[in-house]
């Protein structure tokens, strides 16, 4: 098995928030389960006005973690979005992507296919401003493929350092070294999504006790295993991936853990940026 780079893993990871908690002034709400079919990742959703009330204006704020989008939708009436927290995206079908951040509002006529939401390393918080609400539909369409997804982020985000598999390998490590289990559950989940596999949860954790020590290390894989539990009770595939090398008793685990380092760092991507220019990374949130 290839080793991590959990020092530079950790550094990246850094830039970026791990979770959405005091995104905006609004209320973050609940986990989005009534509407989780038509997401990819996690979101939340706090309803901040009725559709009943005097006035017929449902307004919601919706905050998705990073990596987080709805599926492909129109709404017969249109409808309003208003950025309230973190770096997001709105995507018109047919046009460019737009990168949303707060302050910003969208217009979207009735009828238009679009979708919305969180940069790939950055959360998001919108309100959703249904427009004429009594005669509004919505219907839903098919889920925003990842190469659609991936062309959509901002310059800075596309050249990160880490891949997919990578960043959510390092969401893991941190969210345990932070002590948040529902994150290294959630970081796991989307990591299971892009293909990674149990081995390499288990070693992302392992050398998590090197920075955070043996406790949030051991509560990472609690969590770990108690995300394992629901997916075999949900007929969830569970992959176990390649296991560790065997070392001889003659082996010299100085002189190759020595070598592994240059080997790994060497196989990450470098992008490239123009002389006397920084290395372009995604912004952290404020």
């Amino acid at each position: 098995m290839r080793p991590l780079c959990l020092p530079l893993l950790f550094g990246v990871l850094a830039m970026s928030p791990l979770c959405a908690q005091s995104l905006s002034p609004f209320p973050q709400g609940e986990p989005n389960t009534a509407y989780a079919a038509y997401f990819t990742g996690r979101s939340h959703l706090a309803c901040l006005t009725t559709r009943h009330a005097e006035h017929g204006i449902p307004i919601a704020n919706v905050t998705f973690e990073p990596g987080c989008r709805n599926h492909w939708h129109r709404h017969s009436q249109g409808q309003l979005l208003i950025a309230v927290g973190g770096e997001g995206l709105y995507q018109a079908r047919g046009e460019a992507a737009r990168v949303l951040r707060p302050g910003d509002i969208v217009e979207i006529p009735g009828g238009v296919d679009h979708w919305h939401g969180a940069t790939a390393h950055r959360a998001f918080a919108h309100l959703a401003i249904e427009v004429r609400p009594e005669q509004n539909q919505t219907n839903w369409l098919e889920a925003v493929s990842e190469a659609d997804y991936a062309a959509a982020q901002p310059q800075a985000a596309r050249l990160s350092l880490l891949t997919p598999r990578q960043a959510a390998l390092a969401q893991l490590a941190a969210a345990a070294a932070m002590g948040d289990l529902e994150a290294v559950k959630a970081a796991a989940e989307a990591g299971f999504a892009k293909g990674l596999t149990l081995a390499e949860f288990k070693e992302a954790l392992l050398q998590v006790q090197a920075y955070a020590g043996f406790p949030r290390c051991l509560n990472g894989y609690s969590a770990l295993a108690e995300l394992c539990q629901a997916r075999q009770a949900a007929g969830l595939p569970l992959p176990e991936g390649p296991q560790p090398n065997a070392l001889s008793p003659e082996a010299n685990r100085e002189r190759i853990g020595r070598d592994a380092v240059p080997a790994c760092a060497a196989s990450l991507p470098r992008p490239t940026s123009p002389p006397g220019s920084a290395l372009p990374l995604a912004q952290s949130s404020s």
